[in-house]
């Protein structure tokens, strides 16, 4: 009797089912072909399977531990060949599963082995035979056995007639592990937000292409890189012909460690088959001459260094088509050095994911206690949406009281738990000597100073500064390149410094506001009362995003709009209390709606409205030494308000020369008109 090992299928989460899927067969008739390909398919794919090797009919009765495997088996596969209905061994085993499949709610998958269904159903031909040579002596057993055999038959299954039975064989396989949902790979039981992942993946790998693709999965320690990657491995594994996860091979450079990786690489592949070779560039080769005509999935996890992925997965024509390569990283540069097809960043887990995953290790439920509400907002703020630091934490304040929660939070300001203290040194411990000494020199003695000074000083130490800086602002913008919106408070701050370089990355920002607090719009009236920070603004100041569709800029300290400024996509303009004395020379606001520049003490001219083809919103209040509009007001066929309070030296207004049919709102009051 053989049973493969349990693994983490569904039936871990169905304690009552002990084996995965029951094999009822005729030895004799399919033992050492069909069947024991059948079963080193299932076992392969993690299918917790109990297969008799022993079909000897002692007596005539069934054993009871085959009773008991029917009863504990989830499946039961029952492969009907010519001589099946011969051994009254298998009709006993075929009358328990139908006994168990109306009490206990089994399934029954019929295979059809080079005979009819209707042969089955009807008991002709061999099926036949087999009752006509049981005579009289078990009539009463043997209308059992027929209607026995006329349920299963009835059900829809698996027919082999003709065609490849390793084809025939693998399908089988598949759709039961498919049913079965395995889990191949163990993910936890704690797991959030995972649909989403899963979904964005799928949508990447593409499993529906004959082609070779290459996925990289990118993000910072402790995010759920490599949970991600199980995840998606576990569900989309039984598609593939072999796979193969790689788990954590950072640090695995040196030739011993890269050759040990091609052979686990090769031995998940082929099941059992132990490969052996002598040097790395052997390895490659048989890599690339097994993996040729296999499609398959291939999961290299942690990768930090190209010769890793060069010794293992270095180009997509050694694979078959079809075949999926997925990679996780720290680092999205190597990705994109090694030309994968697609990138998935992990990013930090929402505020509601957050609370439902800390909850379930802090409370071991998705819900918490009301008289922890005040303090799990601090705890999950404080882990920021990264997804070991939830865990951790969870764990470390299970079963505390509210103050000791108190205590350890504060406690937790000071020092970082070590689990994560570890994950985040990794990165650290990426870096050469150098580049280490550069960043706890920038950390410790130049942060915010100018990048120029600093890079004096540390040339100075023989450090080649730009370089080793450049490796730490790549490192630091893996989350800045996604900033899509910014909203900074003036207020909060006694000295801000606005520069280039702090934009540079953000290519895709779309809103920017910086603003003041609440008096600062009638700062004209109340500039005692209003705080004003101290400035320092860099030359050349540019801001980078071609998609900035939003600026409000409190207090913008210079006198027009840089020259580089994009306009194209931007809808709302608003520069209250500033500086500026003209927008900007020669640009079309196309898609500008609404445009606010009050109180801005030093503002002289309008861009001639010919260039804001679609402003609804004008408001000047407050530019005293504003004397006058564009004549071509009346062009603005959208402007619903135009407000001119207080523009002191605003002395005729334009005259209209057509009806502004949209025109709701004027306010000329406190101007010379």
């Amino acid at each position: 009797m053989v049973s493969t090992r349990p693994s983490s299928s569904s039936s871990a989460s169905v304690p009552r089912w002990k084996y995965d899927v029951f094999l009822s067969f005729r030895g004799e008739d399919t033992l050492g072909n069909f069947t024991d390909h059948l079963y080193t398919a299932l076992t392969e794919r993690g299918i917790y399977t109990f297969r008799d090797d022993e079909e000897i009919e002692r007596g005539g009765e069934t054993e009871p531990k085959l009773l008991k495997a029917i009863e504990e088996s989830r499946f039961c596969v029952v492969v009907f060949s010519k001589g099946y209905a011969h051994s009254t061994w298998c009709l006993d085993e075929l009358m328990k599963i139908i006994e168990c499949v109306k009490e206990n709610g089994q399934t029954i998958i019929p295979i059809f082995y080079h005979v009819d269904p209707s042969d089955v159903q009807k008991q002709r031909g061999s099926f036949e035979e087999a009752f006509v040579n049981l005579g009289k002596q078990k009539e009463e057993k043997a209308k059992r056995w027929r209607a026995a055999l006329r349920e299963a038959s009835n059900i829809s299954g698996w027919h082999l007639e003709h065609g490849y039975e390793s084809i025939f064989v693998k399908k089988i396989a598949n759709d039961i592990r498919k049913r079965l949902n395995c889990k191949i790979l163990h993910v936890g039981e704690n797991i959030v937000g995972m649909d989403f992942h899963l979904d964005k993946l799928k949508s990447l790998i593409n499993i529906k292409l004959k082609e070779v693709r290459m996925i990289g999965i990118y993000g910072i320690g402790g995010i759920g890189k490599t949970i991600i990657a199980k995840a998606i491995c576990n569900s989309i594994s039984y598609q593939f012909d072999g796979w193969s996860f790689l788990e954590n091979i950072r640090e695995t450079k040196n030739c011993s460690s890269l050759l040990q990786l091609q052979q686990k690489l090769l031995n998940d592949i082929l099941k059992g088959r132990d490969m052996k070779f002598h040097n790395i560039d052997e390895g490659i080769n048989v890599i690339k001459d097994i993996l040729h005509s296999k499609r398959v999935l291939i999961v290299v996890d942690h990768v930090d260094s190209l010769c890793q992925l060069e010794c293992i997965v270095g180009s997509r024509d050694w694979f078959c088509p079809g075949s999926r390569i997925i990679l996780t990283t720290r680092d999205k540069h190597l990705l994109d050095v090694h030309g994968v097809d697609e990138t998935y960043e992990a990013k930090e887990l929402n505020y509601e994911d957050s609370i439902e995953l800390f909850s379930r290790y802090a409370f071991k439920q998705s819900s918490l206690e009301d008289e922890y509400n005040n303090l799990l907002n601090h705890a999950t703020g404080y882990a920021k949406g990264l997804l070991l630091a939830l865990k951790v934490l969870g764990v470390f304040l299970y079963s505390k009281t509210v103050s000791e929660w108190e205590s350890s939070l504060c406690k937790l300001e000071k020092k970082l738990p070590m689990e994560i203290e570890s994950v985040l040194k990794i990165s650290f411990d990426g870096l050469d000597d150098m580049e280490k000494d550069i960043f706890l020199d920038i950390a410790c003695f130049f942060k915010g100073k100018d990048k120029d000074f600093v890079s004096r000083i540390l040339d100075g130490c023989n450090f080649y500064a730009e370089s080793g800086i450049r490796v730490l602002v790549d490192k630091r913008n893996t989350g800045t390149k996604a900033i899509e919106g910014i909203i900074l408070d003036l207020s909060l701050s006694k000295q801000i410094e606005f520069s280039t370089k702090a934009f540079k990355w953000m290519k895709r920002l779309r809103l920017l506001k910086i603003h003041q607090d609440a008096l600062y719009d009638s700062m004209v009236k109340y500039c005692k009362d209003v705080h004003i920070p101290k400035r320092r603004l860099t030359e050349g100041f540019r801001f980078p995003s071609y998609e900035l569709r939003y600026l409000h800029w409190d207090g913008y300290p210079w006198k027009s709009l840089p020259s580089s400024f994009h306009v194209d996509n931007i809808v709302e303009l608003s520069l209250q209390s500033s500086c500026i004395k003209k927008l900007c020379d020669s640009k079309v606001f196309e898609n500008l709606k609404v445009l606010n520049v009050s109180y801005s003490l030093y503002l002289i001219e309008i861009p001639d409205f010919s260039s804001m083809p679609n402003l609804e919103i004008l408001i000047v209040k407050g530019c005293q030494k504003l004397r006058d509009l564009p004549r071509g007001i009346y062009k603005l066929k959208c402007l619903k308000t135009l407000c001119c309070t207080g523009c002191l030296k605003l002395e005729s207004f334009p005259e209209i020369m057509e009806v502004m049919e949209n025109l709701r709102e004027l306010y000329l009051d406190r101007t010379v008109c």
